[in-house]
């Protein structure tokens, strides 16, 4: 599979494809680090689907949707979400973890309806987001309402179109500040959680 993206002339742009999955197993506890693996293309008009993404993964192995702790894929990008592996589940609470992604125009997760955080509350009521660099850090629980009228919008590089609005960057963090960590069992439920000062639980 990865000879042909790697000898294409659009390498850069499909790099998430070669992205791995990684299974960290023991007794009866399963957590999948997703990294970017896409499931489809992001072409919202029509789903084409990725030979080498999460629709390969989840065929060869069913089994990982039965897990206590995933580092949700893509940064919770729609493109990256199958169903089988963000089923719900019948265990109590699971850890899934959303690391955000701000790049110029392009933010991860969408805080928008049908999308991003407000999918993956349709099968795990409690998210944990190790930053979100638009609202003001410290807030321990956001809930996604307060969220979206709380973001920060990016200030526009002409001053004329931003009407004059300065927008101050956050204080810097430290190193462990945008961090969750989070302690299972052999069985697979939740006992410790460590929260960075800019991390936050995302709730409905």
């Amino acid at each position: 599979m990865a000879r042909p993206l790697l000898q294409g002339s659009d390498v850069a742009k499909r790099a998430n494809e070669l992205s791995a999955v990684l299974e960290i197993q023991w007794g009866g506890t399963r957590v999948i680090l997703g990294g970017d693996l896409p499931r489809v293309e992001t072409n919202r008009q029509r789903e084409v689907p990725i030979p080498s993404g999460w629709e390969l993964v989840m065929q060869q192995r069913p089994e990982l949707g039965e897990h206590a702790g995933l580092k949700v894929p893509h940064h919770a990008s729609w493109a990256a979400m199958h169903l089988s592996l963000m089923r719900p589940a019948p265990a109590p609470r699971r850890a899934w973890v959303v690391t955000p992604l701000h790049n110029g125009s392009n933010h991860l997760p969408s805080l928008d309806v049908n999308d991003g955080l407000d999918l993956l509350h349709l099968t795990e009521p409690c998210v944990m987001v190790t930053r979100e660099p638009r609202v003001a850090a410290g807030c321990a629980v956001w809930s996604l309402p307060a969220l979206r009228s709380s973001v920060r919008r990016p200030a526009a590089a002409n001053p004329l179109v931003a009407r004059g609005k300065v927008l101050t960057p956050n204080a810097p963090l430290a190193p462990l500040d945008a961090t969750w960590a989070v302690a299972l069992d052999d069985a697979g439920s939740i006992v410790a959680r460590y929260r960075g000062a800019a991390a936050f639980d995302a709730v409905p």
